[in-house]
């Protein structure tokens, strides 16, 4: 009945919204001349505070959850942090983006950042003196809070962690937010909140940054082999400097990430945008 699904429950929200994406199919087809690209988002269409809705909407290319409609890329969209897999030859025959990501749990996480960079941030919590960080296995829970170990009773749907001193000025924390879109990297957030909500989502301030002034060619080389050994073609990941070791640790990868992150410049959002969807188009769109 709809041509795509929506997540909205409510009937009448599901047959404006087809409406709505009639109207915009439309527009676009008028404004490139009677051409359209369209993208399929599968199975799940995407929220339209999703950073890659936003993008693909202001350069005029259509998104659809309909697989019967023609399309020319494909991004596998599930807002899981255990993936279910598709037999897509049977879906598409078009390119496939995030199509082999098995788990973006932390566990699998932490195992990949030990192959790639030599060491890892989940700990023994039986057997570890000092303080932890605990918090969900699953991804964007933002429910994480220090605790003492060693502990007796380990809960698997949760991890334990090093606590990592991000610490910046004025009684803040620094987080690296690093969009990768395959093989490139085409800037960092800088993400800073005070350290009694450092768990959370809302920031105190975010800056836009060029890559070589807060990664180096060494780990921007490793962060990009981390993702195509987690089957990662398009993510932002969260990524924490300590001030005392000097290294970086990967903590979290969000394959569907909303943003640009808050309380970031209104012109950085616009520029960090474009910069997104060139990116796009130089790693998938052009290589078509």
């Amino acid at each position: 009945m709809f041509i795509n699904r929506y997540h909205y429950k409510s009937f009448f929200k599901r047959i404006l919204e087809d409406n709505l994406w009639v109207v915009r199919f439309l527009f676009n087809w008028l404004l490139n001349g009677g051409k359209t690209k369209t993208v399929l988002f599968y199975p799940e269409f995407p929220n339209k505070r999703m950073v890659l809705s936003k993008i693909l909407k202001e350069n005029n290319i259509n998104m659809t959850n309909n697989p019967k409609l023609k399309h020319s890329l494909v991004i596998d969209w599930q807002n899981e942090t255990e993936r279910a897999r598709f037999d897509w030859p049977k879906i598409t025959t078009q390119p496939t983006i995030n199509s082999k990501i098995d788990t973006i749990g932390k566990y699998a996480i932490d195992e990949i950042h030990q192959q790639v960079f030599g060491y890892c941030v989940n700990l023994n919590p039986k057997e570890y003196q000092g303080k932890m960080v605990l918090k969900s296995d699953a991804n964007a829970m933002h429910d994480g809070k220090v605790i003492d170990g060693p502990i007796t009773e380990v809960n698997k749907q949760y991890v334990y962690q090093l606590v990592i001193d991000n610490t910046a000025e004025n009684n803040q924390v620094l987080d690296y937010r690093v969009p990768v879109v395959g093989d490139e990297i085409p800037f960092v957030y800088l993400k800073f909140r005070s350290r009694e909500t450092r768990f959370s989502n809302i920031n105190s301030s975010a800056k836009m940054v060029e890559v070589k002034t807060v990664l180096s060619p060494d780990e921007q080389e490793k962060i990009t082999w981390f993702c195509k050994l987690l089957k990662v073609d398009y993510a932002e990941l969260d990524v924490l400097r300590d001030n005392d070791s000097k290294l970086i640790y990967i903590v979290d990868v969000n394959p569907t990430p909303w943003g640009p992150p808050n309380h970031l410049e209104k012109h950085k959002v616009k520029e960090s945008k474009q910069k997104l969807f060139d990116a796009f188009l130089n790693q998938f769109f052009n290589r078509q």
